[in-house]
């Protein structure tokens, strides 16, 4: 298994390649066990709070695609869930972690 610094660096890397420039300001990395005991990995991608939602769903799954294909080439085993929000909106989650 990776590093959170490592892990954050391929996904960041890998959407932000997929989307508008300047739109992923960070990745934060969680571990974190599903409901059928597997490991995971909740990616949160943080996009710019001015930044209006020009990307369409087709640009979304394509980075996701991309991210996920990277960390398995990397050796990463764990299954990833993706979450994309502004800073505003996790300051807003009600998520005592953010």
């Amino acid at each position: 298994m990776l590093d959170t610094g490592n892990l954050s660096q391929i996904v960041f890397d890998a959407v932000a390649a997929h989307m508008a420039p300047g739109l992923v300001q960070r990745v934060d990395v969680e571990p974190y066990i599903n409901s059928v005991d597997q490991e995971g990995l909740r990616l949160t991608i943080v996009v710019a709070d001015d930044e209006p939602s020009a990307n369409d769903g087709d640009v979304i799954l394509d980075a996701m695609l991309a991210a996920s294909d990277r960390l398995a080439q990397a050796g990463e085993s764990r299954v990833p869930t993706f979450v994309f929000a502004t800073d505003n909106e996790l300051a807003h989650s009600g998520d005592p972690d953010t």
